[in-house]
């Protein structure tokens, strides 16, 4: 009465559970197994928009570090020039 394949942990215990409930009655057990299935599916889909949203977020933040990391190596490079500036500043006015 009950299909024993794919699923077969669900099916086994939808299928004696409903039967004893429902005395046997086979269409309340197929309405039974199709929501089951239709709900694992919506679980399905919101696992797999969860780890695309993650893999999104993961991007963002590489992105996000590079360009921070960009700009940490500007300013050490402005402040590298700002030392050297700095440090030969009085021979500046000997050559004006």
């Amino acid at each position: 009465m009950c299909d024993d394949t794919g699923n077969r942990i669900i099916r086994r215990i939808f299928c004696e559970y409903v039967i004893n409930l429902d005395g046997g009655s086979k269409g309340f057990v197929s309405q039974t197994m199709k929501a089951v299935i239709d709900a694992k599916n919506i679980v399905s889909t919101i696992e797999q928009t969860i780890e695309q949203t993650n893999i999104i977020l993961r991007e963002k933040a590489q992105e996000r570090e590079k360009k921070e990391l960009v700009k940490a190596e500007k300013d050490l490079e402005a402040k590298k020039l700002d030392k050297v500036l700095f440090n030969y500043s009085h021979l500046i006015p000997a050559f004006i």
